[in-house]
């Protein structure tokens, strides 16, 4: 990796929900796979106004990752509450369920360097590893932006790949990077203790 990259606001965050996930299962959780908008949706919630630039994410059957920068002092937290209203609707209605989906509230960590921001996005990336057929497969998990910084960019505006690809040469460095840094390889108890994590 290499270059720095401002990072001129107060907070660029790095934001998960709990690792418990949803709060009852769901037909979308028994299926093994998550349940998407499809990028009209997702259009249709995002403001003329952003609260933050999404810069990288994955999506399990039980919980999501995101690596958010901040664009306004309450910027993270509009954006997640918009998030998870949006998505509880509508598995809500899909699945003819009511109530809350997520279990407790999300957290966040608050990234300080170019290193930490290098090394959260390969955590992002690498999350899915962990399913049955993604091991070492997890650049082409269709449920993640990896595949977006490896390859061209599927949301356009929408996704924020720049300040972390700027930090590599190409996308094959990157994707390089990924895959050597060891994220993922790793107990989540360790990473949360070494990037300082905190409840909102």
């Amino acid at each position: 990796m290499q270059g720095p990259i401002p990072i001129e606001k107060l907070e660029c965050l790095f934001a998960l929900l709990t690792p418990d996930g949803f709060k009852k299962p769901t037909a979308c959780v028994a299926s093994g796979r998550p349940t998407l908008f499809t990028l009209d949706q997702i259009k249709d919630y995002i403001d003329i106004h952003r609260f933050v630039k999404l810069m990288a994410f994955t999506l399990m059957p039980n919980h999501f990752h995101l690596a958010v920068f901040n664009l306004t002092s309450s910027g993270l937290a509009q954006y997640m509450h918009k998030v998870i209203t949006a998505y509880t609707k509508y598995i809500n209605a899909k699945y003819g369920r009511s109530g809350h989906l997520f279990q407790g509230s999300y957290q966040r960590v608050r990234v300080d360097s170019d290193d930490q921001l290098a090394y959260l996005s390969a955590y992002i990336h690498r999350n899915q590893r962990d399913l049955p057929g993604w091991c070492d497969r997890e650049q082409d998990y269709p449920w993640s932006s990896y595949l977006d910084y490896v390859s061209e960019n599927r949301f356009d505006l929408l996704l924020d790949t720049a300040p972390i690809l700027e930090l590599s040469r190409s996308r094959a460095d990157y994707h390089e990077y990924v895959k050597k840094s060891g994220a993922k390889d790793r107990a989540p108890s360790e990473l949360l203790i070494d990037l300082d994590f905190a409840p909102i």
